[in-house]
């Protein structure tokens, strides 16, 4: 979650011109989401780390982790059916 909150501020102000940040960045998505699914968590714990990934989401300036959003309907990171105050993860 940390992770995930942090790696695009973190980023945000180095070149990236390539694509390589962001192609790790994603490919880190890509093995954390099974991860975040799997781990064992109440429906208050898991809502709560939805609504961090969400607010991380929002906060993105450089759409680091924009491909989050293509994983909110993994049937097990899914915890209720949209971020909140949301109805669905497009911007």
């Amino acid at each position: 979650m940390t992770f995930l909150e942090r790696v695009s501020p973190a980023l945000e102000h180095i070149d990236s011109s390539s694509g390589a940040i962001g192609t790790a960045v994603h490919h880190a998505i890509e093995q954390l989401v099974p991860v975040v699914a799997g781990a064992a968590a109440d429906a208050k714990t898991r809502n709560g780390w939805l609504d961090r990934l969400w607010a991380a989401h929002e906060a993105d300036q450089m759409p680091y982790i924009e491909s989050l959003a293509e994983h909110w309907e993994h049937s097990a990171l899914r915890s209720r059916s949209h971020p909140p105050g949301r109805t669905g993860w497009s911007t």
